[in-house]
C-alpha cells in the first residue's frame, strides 16, 4: 500500500510515486488513460469498476522571461498544484457477485 507523508515545505506526496513531465493536453490525456487502465476491473454491477482510490495531481509552472537590457534577463516563475481525487466506491457484494479478493476488498 501506498503511505500519504506531509513534507514541510513542499506539502503533501504520496511515496513511492513517479512525476512524469507533459507539455500537452494530449500528454495529460494519455498518463490518464494509462492510470485508469491499471485500476480498472469488471463486477457484475459495474464492466469498469474500480476497487482502488486515484490522486492525480497536476503542477502547473508558467516561467515568464522580461530583458530590461540585452544583459540582463530576468525570469519569474508562478506554480500551482491542483489534487484530482477519486475514492473507491462500494458496491454489495451480493449485486456484484465478486468473489475472492475483489470480495475481501468490498468488505473493508
Amino acid at each position: 500500500a501506498l503511505k500519504v507523508r506531509m513534507h514541510p515545505t513542499l506539502g503533501s506526496y504520496v511515496e513511492g510515486l513517479t512525476c512524469k513531465v507533459v507539455h500537452s493536453m494530449e500528454g495529460i490525456i494519455k498518463l490518464v488513460h494509462k492510470g485508469n487502465d491499471r485500476r480498472s476491473m469488471a463486477t457484475k454491477m459495474n464492466h469498469v469498476s474500480s476497487r482502488s482510490h486515484v490522486i492525480f495531481t497536476l503542477n502547473f509552472t508558467q516561467v515568464t522571461m522580461q530583458a530590461r537590457r540585452l544583459s540582463n534577463l530576468q525570469t519569474r516563475s508562478v506554480s500551482s498544484k491542483i489534487h484530482l481525487v477519486d475514492l473507491a466506491g462500494s458496491e454489495r457484494v451480493k449485486i456484484s457477485r465478486a468473489e475472492g479478493l475483489q470480495q475481501d476488498e468490498a468488505k473493508k
